[in-house]
């Protein structure tokens, strides 16, 4: 179970660095991040959806040559591996050569769509996976951009600026997409009587401080003050925030239930 967790932590970091690097590079004055963090990001992608693969594969005594394909192409989790390897490499390749915006705008939607099939998602019909693939990806944007201003404070202030409507859409997708879900999977408010209740709130209490903390950032901005402490406890929150999160979605729900590793649709 806690390789499992870790494999999707992973997922979900290597998601801010691609995809949330890439849209870094549409709002930041210097078009940072450059070529190695996205790199690293499909890297992470590609060792971690093996891990996805492998680790289901290993626990049902699956290890035949013919077991893996016939996971990638006959079960959800599977597909939704295949589909996020490609959105992966499409929107690097997008990013190395730089392909028209509508390409990658194409290939993030086709990375978070296999993002939304991993977990819960793989449960539910194509309404809750797209909530859970808005989900990732205003996780995966936000993160990505507090990244980029922790590693290039050059021109910080202005990038902070351009920034703040960004995340400010993030953080309203994040609540709607996260609100509707969670009924969906409670089946109403959870309560702390499960696991599922309490993780949950856990990752709230953390997104809360977390908006604390961008708040104090925008009025520490407005003075024009220091704000490396700041970025960096955000980003530290953020990072938690992804491992509640990856721990949730191998928690069964309150209504639906779920195996560690997902259902095994065909």
């Amino acid at each position: 179970m806690s390789l499992l967790i870790l494999a999707k932590w992973l997922i979900y970091v290597g998601t801010a660095l691609l995809l949330g690097g890439v849209a870094a590079r549409a709002w930041r004055p210097d078009g940072q991040p450059g070529v190695r963090p996205l790199a690293l990001g499909a890297g992470l992608l590609l060792m971690a959806s093996a891990a996805q693969v492998a680790l289901p594969l290993a626990a049902l005594g699956y290890l035949t040559p013919t077991d893996v394909p016939a996971y990638l192409q006959q079960t959800v989790p599977g597909r939704a591996v295949l589909t996020l390897l490609l959105g992966t490499a499409l929107l690097l390749a997008g990013a190395l050569v730089r392909w028209p915006a509508w390409i990658s705008l194409a290939a993030a939607g086709a990375l978070l769509w296999g993002l939304g099939g991993l977990g819960h998602g793989a449960g539910h019909g194509p309404s809750v996976r797209l909530l859970h693939a808005a989900h990732g990806g205003a996780m995966a944007v936000w993160l990505g951009g507090v990244l980029t201003l922790v590693a290039w404070p050059d021109g910080r202030l202005a990038a902070l600026t351009r920034f703040a409507p960004v995340a400010t859409a993030c953080v309203l997708v994040l609540g709607v997409t996260g609100m509707v879900a969670t009924w969906e999977h409670a089946g109403g408010v959870p309560t702390l009587d499960s696991r599922y209740g309490r993780l949950l709130l856990l990752k709230l209490v953390f997104v809360g401080v977390t908006l604390g903390v961008a708040g104090l950032l925008r009025r520490r901005l407005a003075y024009q003050g220091r704000v490396d402490a700041l970025l960096s406890l955000e980003v530290a929150l953020l990072s938690l925030i992804l491992a509640v999160t990856a721990s949730l979605s191998v928690t069964p729900t309150p209504t639906h239930g779920s195996v560690p590793f997902g259902p095994l649709l065909t």
